[in-house]
Order: C-alpha cells, then structure tokens, then sequence
C-alpha cells in the first residue's frame, strides 16, 4: 500500500498509521532509507510518516542524527525529489536544538575537510602525499577542533566523539 502504484493520500495515511505502531526506534533507525524513499511518492510534503520522524527527532538525539545524516545524503543523491527532500531537511533543522544544529555544522565541516584533503592528496605526487596529508590534518585540529578544546561527534557513528586528530 505505500508503493507508487496507490497514490490515494487517505489509503497511505492508513498504512503509514498501521506501520508506525508496530516499530521501535531501532526499527525507525534500521528502515530509515526505506521510509525517506516511500515519501517520493506522498502528494503532501507534511505526510503522517514525516511528523512522525520529525517527533521522533525532537524525543532522540540518536534518531535525529541520523536522520540528518539520511537526508543530507539524499541531497547530494537525488535529482526528481530533491525540493521535497530539501524541504524536509531545513524543517528538521528547525525544529532541532541550536546547539546540536551547531554540532551537525561542525560534523558536516569535518567531512567537507575531508574530502578536500582527499582530493589534494590525489593531486600531489606521490613524494609530496604523506606532507601534505599530514599538515592539512594539522590545520583540521587547529581550525575545526581548536587544538582539542572543541569536540565533534562522528557523522556515521552518534556515540563516538572525538576532539581531535592524532597527527604523529
């Protein structure tokens, strides 16, 4: 009943109800992707299965990471349905908490540094790719972490949180 092929809102609406009861938070966390897929194929951007998530994002700091986390990449991923997505994503950030908005900044900094590093590391020479590698690490710490006085949670991992990166 949620795949495309029954686009009645009122018949989804059932079976998102039906579905909801029956899941735990590691459920929630486990069929994540799935769910954010079936909201394709919602008429209303604000479906039951939305404020759920968005409910349940505000009662589990753990949900709404990686909730953040499923959307962000479906921002980068997605082409048909990314207003929907995008929708989505800046109403979750304004329901969260400013500093764990803050926290996620950071976290989403962290990759975006890390990616960069990556793609300067390819572009040296082989000689020069240890150097470089290490001194951006360096500025990492000294930009994003303020030399071990801020502190950053994983993006793929909630419970990990780090201050800092072992350069030696």
């Amino acid at each position: 009943l949620l795949l495309p092929a029954f686009p009645d809102m009122v018949l989804r609406t059932q079976a998102y109800r039906a579905l909801l009861v029956r899941l735990s938070t590691s459920d929630l966390l486990l069929y994540l992707p799935q769910l954010l897929q079936m909201l394709k194929f919602d008429e209303d951007g604000l479906s039951p299965i939305v404020k759920h998530l968005f409910e349940h994002s505000r009662s589990d700091a753990r949900f709404a990471h990686q909730f953040y986390w499923q959307l962000r990449q479906l921002l980068q991923t997605e082409t048909i349905h990314i207003r929907r997505y995008y929708h989505i994503f800046m109403a979750l950030l304004y329901i969260l908490p400013e500093t764990f908005r803050d926290e996620l900044q950071m976290q989403y900094e962290l990759c975006v540094q890390l990616k960069k590093i990556g793609c300067e590391v390819k572009k040296a020479t082989k000689t020069n790719r240890t150097n470089i590698f290490l001194e951006q690490l360096k500025e990492i710490n000294e930009e994003l972490f303020r030399g071990g006085t801020n502190a950053c949670r994983l993006p793929c991992q909630f419970h990990f949180t780090t201050n800092g990166i072992d350069v030696s």
